[in-house]
């Protein structure tokens, strides 16, 4: 797979792989864009979001009802002093277990699921399968409870907030 920005029209990749390209073109002038504009602080603003704002959308992502809980427990056991260690660790790995995921995907052009089930087998790639959609299955559970726990804090109860979010929830599937 060619890294050059003219790659976007080998006909020899795939449609999604050629959006992807397209996408990353149109987001780099757009940049590009913002770069060039005067320095007023609305464009500086901007330039900042532009350039922050998907990593943000990333850190808030994992910071769920059940994720807050634990961080509030791990800080009143133990205060500052092991929290800032791990943070510092747990994002470390974090950052290299995504970004080698996503090397391997644009270097196979494959899922991560199909290359555990090819390189260990049925029994590895089944075991992952199943890990992973438990873990989503207790993360649901955990923020229904977050909502349960966040309506009674505003006197809403649980029969009136949990059916609505989960009417959400099904709705914008």
């Amino acid at each position: 797979m060619s890294a050059h920005p003219h790659a976007a029209h080998d006909p020899n990749l795939d449609q999604g792989t050629r959006a992807g390209f397209n996408q990353r073109l149109r987001d780099r002038l757009y940049i590009a864009d913002l770069r060039a504009r005067p320095r007023t602080l609305p464009n500086r603003l901007l330039l900042v979001l532009a350039l922050v704002g998907p990593g943000l959308l990333v850190m808030l992502g994992d910071n769920d009802a059940g994720g807050v809980l634990t961080y509030a427990q791990t800080g009143a056991a133990y205060g500052l002093g092991i929290f800032l260690p791990m943070m510092l660790v747990l994002g470390f790995v974090a950052y290299i277990v995504q970004e080698m995921t996503i090397r391997l995907g644009a270097v196979t052009r494959r899922g991560h699921a199909e290359l555990i089930w090819k390189r260990y087998g049925p029994f590895w790639g089944l075991f992952s399968l199943v890990d992973l959609v438990l873990a989503n299955i207790l993360t649901l559970v955990t923020e229904f409870i977050g909502i349960r726990v966040g309506g009674l804090a505003f006197g809403i109860s649980y029969v009136v907030t949990v059916p609505l979010t989960l009417a959400f929830v099904v709705a914008t599937l």
